[in-house]
C-alpha cells in the first residue's frame, strides 16, 4: 500500500492507466487537493491515522488488500509486455 505525495490528481492517473489504489483503506482525498501545502497536512494527518492501527489489525489490513497487489502486478506486466 502506498501514500502518494504527488501533484494533484496524481491518483486519478493512475486510475486511468488501470491500476487500483488503496482508498477502502488509506483516505485518499489529498489528492484533490490544489494547494501543495494543504496536500501535504493532509497526508501528514492520514499517516499519523495510520500510525495508530494496531499491528493486527494492520495485519489483517494486509491480507485484505491482496487482491488489489495482484490486480495492481499483472496491470504492470500488462503495460510492460505492451512496450
Amino acid at each position: 500500500p502506498f501514500i502518494l505525495m504527488s501533484s494533484q490528481h496524481s491518483l486519478k492517473e493512475l486510475h486511468n492507466r488501470g491500476f487500483k489504489t488503496f482508498a477502502t483503506w488509506i483516505n485518499e482525498s489529498y489528492d484533490n487537493i490544489a494547494c501543495p501545502n494543504q496536500r501535504l497536512n493532509a497526508v501528514l494527518t492520514e499517516i499519523d491515522r495510520l500510525s495508530m492501527i494496531s499491528v493486527e489489525d494492520l495485519n489483517s489490513m494486509y491480507l485484505e488488500m491482496a487482491p488489489v497487489f495482484e490486480h495492481n502486478r499483472q496491470n504492470f506486466l500488462k503495460i510492460c509486455l505492451t512496450y
